[in-house]
């Protein structure tokens, strides 16, 4: 299904940030494009971060893409820990109703996904039910 695969790649790809970020040693930066479509997942232009994903953008096929961070940009420390906490809800084009989430903590940058019980634009972690 397109917005389970959605989901996994925002997941993914942020995670993949994250590590690099520890085994390189120094912070990452990804910017979430959602108002692009499809939207995007795009690696921070910025030379210093060349390494924190193998690939400039990352694209979410099929789906609609919501969050409520302040700021599009999520970093990563060297550390893997982030200042962006919020959620992020990757909602199908084809299909009314599947949503699924993803709900990022800062300090540490955990990370935690389920099924989205709300509609957005309404975009918040009590919304994010159960794990998928």
């Amino acid at each position: 299904m397109d917005t389970r695969n959605g989901l996994t790649t925002l997941k993914q790809t942020l995670q993949q940030a994250q590590r690099n970020a520890i085994k390189m040693g120094k912070e990452c930066r990804v910017q979430l494009s959602h108002s692009s479509n499809p939207p995007k997942i795009i690696l921070d232009t910025d030379p210093r971060y060349i390494g924190c994903l193998p690939y400039r953008e990352v694209t979410l096929e099929n789906v609609v893409f919501h969050h409520n961070f302040s700021s599009p940009n999520i970093r990563f420390s060297y550390k893997g820990n982030s200042t962006n906490l919020g959620t992020m809800v990757v909602e199908s084009v084809n299909v009314t109703g599947i949503r699924y989430c993803l709900v990022m903590s800062n300090m540490i940058g955990m990370m935690r996904s389920g099924n989205y019980v709300a509609v957005p634009p309404t975009v918040s972690a009590t919304h994010c039910q159960k794990d998928v």
